[in-house]
C-alpha cells in the first residue's frame, strides 16, 4: 500500500479530485473560517509548501499538488496529515 493509500483510508476526509489531494473544512461562521485559514498557512509556511485555498463564509476547500513533479508528492500527504494533527 502506497503512503497516499495509507493516508486516505486514515483520513476519510480527504479525497482525490482532479488529481489533488482534496478536503473541504465545514465550519460555524467567518471568524471560525479566518482562524482555520491562518493555522493552514502557518503550517504551509513551516513545511515550505503551499496549497490551494478556497474560503468561503463558512468553508475552506484545501487541494494539494506539487506543480513541479505534476503529482501528489509526500510533501503534500505530510502537508495533509500536519494540518489533520492541528485540526484535532
Amino acid at each position: 500500500m502506497s503512503s497516499l493509500e495509507k493516508f486516505l483510508n486514515e483520513n476519510n476526509q480527504w479525497k482525490i479530485i482532479d488529481n489533488k489531494l482534496y478536503r473541504e473544512i465545514n465550519l460555524n461562521n467567518f471568524k471560525e473560517v479566518v482562524l482555520v485559514f491562518n493555522l493552514i498557512a502557518f503550517l504551509a509556511e513551516k513545511l515550505n509548501h503551499h496549497p490551494d485555498l478556497e474560503i468561503y463564509y463558512k468553508k475552506i476547500i484545501i487541494k494539494l499538488f506539487t506543480h513541479s513533479s505534476n503529482s501528489i508528492t509526500d510533501k503534500d500527504i505530510q502537508l495533509a496529515s500536519l494540518i489533520e494533527k492541528n485540526l484535532s
